[in-house]
């Protein structure tokens, strides 16, 4: 489709575009682009490999932190869900094929950020320590 081939375009030439250091959304801590020569060895990887890189907003990484834990069970800090933010957004931008396999390693434990996982999650809940009260809880709050 046209706006299909839009995007390869617009891929291409960010593929082409030099890498700059980026600045963050609001007040956040959530990784951005960094400095220094591994920039430039990165950009060379991914260029050989006819990858691309995507950005995505502080919003989105603090859905795939509650996504990961709502779906795979995972407490990944924000740098280590970054991927599974940036995987959506390349799956939306058409980059990556919505029935493409793929992989996203999450390499950091939530509890090293934990006041961005309340941020993602919410005020943690309070049970009593037994099967029944979390079946309750359960009932009336369901997982997504």
């Amino acid at each position: 489709s046209a706006d299909g081939e839009l995007r390869r375009r617009q891929h291409s030439a960010l593929r082409r575009a030099p890498l700059r250091p980026g600045r963050g959304q609001g007040a956040q801590r959530f990784p951005r682009v960094p400095s220094g020569p591994a920039v430039g060895q990165a950009l060379a990887v991914v260029r050989a490999s006819g990858g691309a890189f995507v950005a995505v907003a502080d919003e989105a990484i603090l859905e795939a932190e509650r996504e990961t834990g709502r779906r795979a069970g995972l407490f990944g800090e924000p740098a280590a869900v970054a991927g599974v933010a940036g995987l959506r957004q390349a799956v939306a931008d058409g980059i990556v094929g919505r029935r493409a396999s793929a992989l996203a390693v999450l390499t950091g434990s939530g509890l090293k950020d934990v006041r961005a996982a309340l941020r993602a999650g919410g005020e943690p809940v309070s049970l009593p320590p037994d099967d029944a009260a979390l079946a309750d809880h359960l009932r009336e709050r369901p997982l997504a």
